[in-house]
């Protein structure tokens, strides 16, 4: 049983974060009660700002759940993230350190940087990280090592394995979930139907016909268990290129709105440049997204 500990909960979107966040501190759910049963000391869960205003006193006797996104620590120039400068609130956390905690540390002339950065690489973390399979990249790996994790959890359901001339570290698995046990909990629908149209017209046509076909039995259902959803249509497009043309997001979204009257409020774009999903509840009866 531990006494006290930091972990630091790595997620891909900010939706996805806040999800997560009230998860971990609603008492009542799975997640909380997992640390309670392993933990004697209270547990705390903060987001990235909360944890760069917590006094010493906090890290050293109580355990904390720092929720972040991976995005917010991975950069490959420091300067300009919170995480990373000096915090007053944290200048007395290295005051009479030993050569043996500075090592790893960022430092400068006037010794170990009191940075939450810092703090949080003191006591070696435990990193949880959601969705692993999509920080696999050489500036993942050394955004982690910042932090001297005492070990990394991946949670994916695509881990990575070793290969020969792969010069990246495969995943050592601890636990496999097989389908049944997740269609058992109701995290996954079975069985995925799977349709093939060669016209991508024809294609969108049918996926959008459906979508309003759910939707109005997701009212008829709501009526009776007072339950909303809301079904959405998920696109993948095409990467754009210079050599050809592709069925890229901007050829796609001129033609749900062009060609089938979808409004421009109900499409969102989810790209590596374009993030129009971040920050938007996608359970919220007011959100309008469809496509």
């Amino acid at each position: 049983v531990a006494t006290h500990g930091v972990v630091l909960w790595l997620v891909p979107s900010n939706t996805i974060r806040d999800q997560t966040l009230d998860a971990l501190r609603d008492r009542e759910h799975p997640y909380h009660q997992a640390l309670l049963e392993k933990i004697t000391t209270p547990v705390r869960v903060v987001d990235l700002q909360e944890a760069l205003y917590l006094p010493r006193g906090v890290y050293m006797g109580e355990t904390v759940v720092l929720v972040s996104t991976l995005a917010a620590l991975r950069v490959e120039d420091t300067d300009g993230r919170k995480i990373y400068e000096p915090n007053g609130t944290l200048s007395g956390f290295f005051s009479g350190a030993v050569e043996r905690l500075a090592e790893g540390l960022d430092s400068n002339d006037a010794g170990i940087v009191p940075s939450l950065a810092n703090a949080l690489a003191v006591h070696r973390p435990v990193v949880i990280m959601d969705e692993a399979h999509n920080a696999r990249t050489s500036l993942s790996f050394t955004t982690l090592e910042r932090f001297r994790p005492s070990c990394v959890i991946e949670f994916t359901a695509t881990p990575q394995v070793a290969t020969l001339g792969n010069d990246q570290p495969g995943s050592n698995v601890l636990h496999h979930v097989g389908a049944g046990e997740l269609k058992a909990e109701d995290m996954i629908k079975l069985p995925v139907m799977l349709d093939l149209e060669p016209d991508w017209k024809r294609a969108i046509s049918a996926s959008l016909a459906r979508r309003r076909e759910l939707e109005e039995l997701a009212r008829q259902e709501e009526e009776l268990t007072k339950e909303y959803s809301r079904p959405i249509v998920l696109l993948q497009a095409q990467p754009r290129s210079k050599d050809r043309e592709t069925l890229n997001v901007d050829v796609l979204k001129a033609a749900l709105i062009a060609d089938f009257q979808i409004p421009e409020d109900q499409i969102a774009i989810a790209t590596g440049d374009t993030r129009e999903l971040d920050g938007v509840d996608l359970f919220s009866r007011d959100c309008k997204l469809r496509v």
